[in-house]
């Protein structure tokens, strides 16, 4: 027997199947916020101008939240289930959230909300990659935040 089976063999029957590669919660989870972020961007864009603070900006923050998230969990699976490098996962998780973000942006330029919860996002991803430093993604960050904020200024003075 190898590793796998004789761990599998005294496991619980609900338990070997996750040994397996079969999606645990997580992955559900990671899929339901997909599917969650396709759809509130939608209704982000349509919202009415009538009342930005009631319709508008409550979506941009749970949009721009949920871009920020599902991103994170596409790079935290990449390097979880060691397809890439941790590096590598958190490069194209922030190029995912960044594209994202910036068609986002260039899709409902007024609203508030939405750049300013991705940009709270990346300053979060900016502080815990302080210690120990990893400049690259520190980097890609502070660009992505740069321009994020650049779109802001442009909106706000149109």
């Amino acid at each position: 027997m190898d590793k796998l089976e004789a761990r599998a063999f005294h496991q619980p029957r609900h338990r070997r199947n996750l040994d397996r590669g079969c999606p645990n919660l997580s992955d559900l989870g990671n899929r339901s916020n997909l599917a969650h972020a396709y759809r509130r961007p939608r209704s982000f864009v349509r919202a009415s101008d009538d009342d930005a603070w009631w319709q508008r900006e409550p979506i941009g923050i749970y949009a721009g939240w949920l871009t920020a998230a599902s991103s994170v969990s596409v790079g935290l699976v990449l390097a979880g289930y060691g397809y890439t490098t941790q590096d590598i996962a958190a490069y194209v998780s922030l190029s995912i959230a960044l594209i994202i973000a910036v068609a986002m942006q260039k899709a409902c330029p007024k609203s508030l909300s939405y750049p300013i919860a991705v940009i709270w996002a990346l300053v979060g991803i900016v502080v815990s990659n302080l210690e120990p430093l990893n400049t690259s993604v520190v980097a890609l960050c502070a660009v992505g935040i740069g321009y994020l904020l650049i779109g802001l200024i442009k909106a706000r003075n149109n």
